[in-house]
């Protein structure tokens, strides 16, 4: 009978008609305990059903709500057909293709709560969702152990390119004593900062910075507090877009490091920045240059928005320079401690700024902002 979808059983007129035949109902027994009684001289037939054909319930996905460019408000619902069912989850499966399924390679899953009904999920997260990509999404309910699962109806979002909040236009820019020549973006908060990493070699009075190229001789001078430089990835061919690795007594010292009428920004100054770019969790996406041209992997959420131009030029730490292709660092003219000053941080995966004390003697790069 499992093999049919309905299979009818006539009840004989000769057995139900029959005088001697001690039966008067029928008793059906429910799983709930429960017991049915039909009289027998009222039934004409008996007809069996497969119930695995018709769904215990329905499962509904309603169109994404307040939708910006890293998430928006998922929401849905599970009508049961059979009353209540115990031990089911509920909830929306998203992918960047097609038909969403829960354990497909790039789907993910938002949990929607336990049992039938309702569910509304409020997901802004820039590590899941990225400017300008479109989404597929099916909200759906499953039992404990994955063995059994309905998916609602398909729908598809494409998430905006930008916030819509921030703008840059292109400044003056300036000429270094060395004669670099570096272009400048003016923000909508009225900073104006480089748009590249510093590349000089000497100090605006015309002092030269002092060069080491070895990681062991670097941290040992660097350590007695004088100002060095070194190539970002130890090769002078990546100057031009990457800039120079300088030490925090570089940074600090009197004799200036930036231009004239340019200073290294503070850490009020970097916050400023950052807050204008939608605050610390999502302001790197904005900075970095986009594709995998420079940054090596990942960067997916990269935009460049306003035109910083953020390579990953890494840092001289011990032995020799790291992070080169996966990371930027840059100092705050701003002190923590003796041994320690504020370093800001970007990494090719995510959008997060990191903002942390690091040991003055390594060398990261530097950005300039007008005075």
């Amino acid at each position: 009978m499992n093999l049919l979808k309905s299979l009818t059983f006539i009840i004989s007129l000769i057995l139900l008609s029959n005088k001697s035949y001690s039966q008067t109902t029928m008793n059906i027994y429910l799983n709930d305990s429960s017991v049915v009684h039909i009289p027998i001289d009222l039934i004409d037939s008996i007809t069996f059903s497969n119930t695995n054909d018709l769904p215990i319930a329905t499962v509904i996905t309603n169109p994404i709500d307040s939708l910006t460019f890293i998430g928006g408000i998922f929401s849905g619902n599970v009508i049961s057909h059979v009353g209540e069912i115990p031990n089911i989850y509920k909830g929306m499966c998203i992918d960047t293709v097609p038909n969403p399924m829960i354990g497909n390679l790039n789907s993910y899953v938002l949990d929607g709560g336990i049992g039938t009904g309702a569910f509304s999920i409020s997901m802004y997260e820039n590590d899941l969702f990225y400017p300008n990509r479109t989404y597929y999404m099916k909200a759906f309910v499953r039992n404990i152990t994955g063995t059994f699962c309905l998916y609602g109806n398909e729908y598809s979002f494409t998430t905006p390119a930008t916030s819509g909040l921030t703008q840059s236009t292109p400044g003056n820019g300036v000429i270094d004593i060395d004669g670099n020549i570096y272009t400048s973006i003016i923000l909508g908060n009225s900073q104006e900062w480089l748009a590249e990493n510093l590349k000089v070699k000497r100090f605006t009075n015309g002092d030269s910075i002092t060069f080491i190229e070895d990681g062991g001789e670097w941290m040992l001078t660097s350590q007695t507090g004088i100002p060095l430089w070194y190539y970002s990835n130890s090769d002078s061919l990546t100057n031009q877009q990457n800039g120079k690795l300088y030490n925090w007594y570089a940074v600090n010292d009197s004799r200036n490091l930036c231009p004239s009428g340019w200073k290294i920004p503070n850490n009020q100054d970097w916050d400023l920045l950052i807050d204008y770019l939608g605050g610390q969790s999502m302001a790197s996406s904005k900075l970095k240059l986009v594709g995998n041209e420079h940054w090596l992997l990942y960067n997916q959420d990269a935009t460049n928005e306003i035109g910083f131009n953020a390579y990953p030029s890494g840092l001289m730490p011990f032995s020799q320079t790291s992070n080169f292709g996966d990371s930027a660092f840059w100092w705050s003219s701003s002190n923590f401690s003796s041994e320690n000053a504020w370093m800001y941080q970007i990494r090719d995966l995510g959008s997060q700024v990191d903002i942390d004390p690091y040991y003055k003697w390594t060398g990261n790069s530097v950005r300039c902002i007008k005075e």
